[in-house]
């Protein structure tokens, strides 16, 4: 009879190769798992990380120019003392009255402010807002006309039939008056003035005025003239 031969696997003659097996086969799924995750993760930071870039880029700040700027408009509004501004607006005055001789101005004409070296515009400035207030001052207390002679109607009426005045390019002094501060706003001193001059051998005259100054710099912004201009050794 013959006898009948049973085969058996390895892992029935060696039980532990399954073990091993099985145990290696866990750590390579382990193994995986842990590189893919690391790989996911290094992807997600690498994302991350170009988004933030994108954004830094998008984004534009100014840390440092924005405390200066801050300190430079702290600097800029600041107000000067009305004594500060009252000497200043005299030094306008003054620079007015030699401005009109130089331009050889009229009053209601344009001022011929392009015949200014660079250093008597900065001067200017320093006194003068801009264009339209010394303009402004040389309409209110220039006097001067083309032919040094104002027509005041025909020969034969009463009264004389004419004036004397200067001629452009005459010169303007001041003789001394009063500026005497009347009030503020937030951006401005109001001066009122009492302003004695005249031009060359001219009798002396007195005009009222109404200065508007600038609190930051003392710059003349406004000139009114607020009453009758009085001249010496003649009746008003």
């Amino acid at each position: 009879m013959t006898q009948k031969k049973y085969r058996t696997s390895i892992w029935q003659r060696n039980p532990w190769a399954l073990k091993v097996l099985i145990l290696l086969i866990i750590g390579l799924l382990a193994g995986g798992g842990y590189w893919g995750y690391r790989a996911f993760k290094n992807a997600q930071l690498e994302k991350a990380a170009s988004n933030q870039q994108a954004k830094q880029t998008d984004k534009f700040t100014f840390p440092d120019v924005k405390s200066n700027t801050t300190n430079k408009r702290q600097a800029h509004f600041k107000s000067i003392s009305v004594k500060k501004a009252q000497q200043q607006a005299a030094d306008g005055i003054k620079l007015g009255l030699e401005l009109i001789s130089k331009t050889q101005a009229l009053p209601g004409q344009n001022m011929n402010l392009s015949s200014l070296s660079q250093e008597e515009s900065k001067t200017l400035y320093q006194h003068f807002q801009n264009g339209e207030s010394i303009q402004a001052f040389n309409d209110v207390v220039n006097y001067a006309s083309p032919q040094g002679e104002l027509q005041w109607g025909d020969t034969g009426t009463n009264g004389p039939s004419n004036e004397k005045t200067p001629q452009p390019g005459a010169q303007y002094s001041l003789d001394g008056g009063e500026l005497e501060y009347t009030g503020s706003s937030t951006s401005y001193y109001i001066f009122d003035v009492d302003m004695k001059y005249h031009a060359n051998d001219f009798p002396v005259r007195t005009i009222p005025l109404k200065l508007t100054v600038s609190r930051t710099g003392g710059q003349i912004v406004k000139v009114e003239r607020t009453g009758k201009v009085s001249i010496e050794g003649l009746e008003n």
